[in-house]
């Protein structure tokens, strides 16, 4: 089967017909992830946190509005999530003797101490 393949209508039952064409959907998936990934992590261990957030806001964009959900807790552990799978050490949610913190994601030349807040100024 050539690798251009589409699937016809007359195609959908058929099984191998269906893998095929989920696995170059999912190898071309994985280039787009791992591109992103790649630049997404180059701009944080760079501490280009400008164009990091921006970055950010950009994947953030491609979730489906159903799954939005309008809390920071949301977008905390998003962060979380994003920051760990990107190499950083990361933490949440910590306490210390003065209080406690959202995140902190430690870098190998910095570390950034990030409270989280949704629609309101950080203290």
């Amino acid at each position: 089967m050539p690798r251009h393949y589409v699937p016809r209508n007359d195609d959908s039952h058929n099984p191998f017909v269906i893998i095929e064409f989920l696995d170059r959907a999912l190898d071309k998936g994985i280039a787009e992830i791992e591109t992103s990934a790649t630049g997404l992590r180059e701009t944080l261990f760079a501490a280009d946190m400008e164009r990091f957030a921006y970055s950010l806001e950009i994947l953030f964009a491609g979730i489906p509005y159903v799954m939005h959900k309008e809390q920071e807790s949301y977008y905390h552990s998003l962060l979380h999530v994003v920051c760990a799978i990107l190499g950083s050490d990361v933490s949440s949610e910590g306490m210390t003797s003065v209080g406690h913190f959202d995140l902190v994601v430690i870098l190998p030349e910095v570390i950034f101490v990030i409270e989280l807040k949704l629609d309101k100024a950080a203290q």
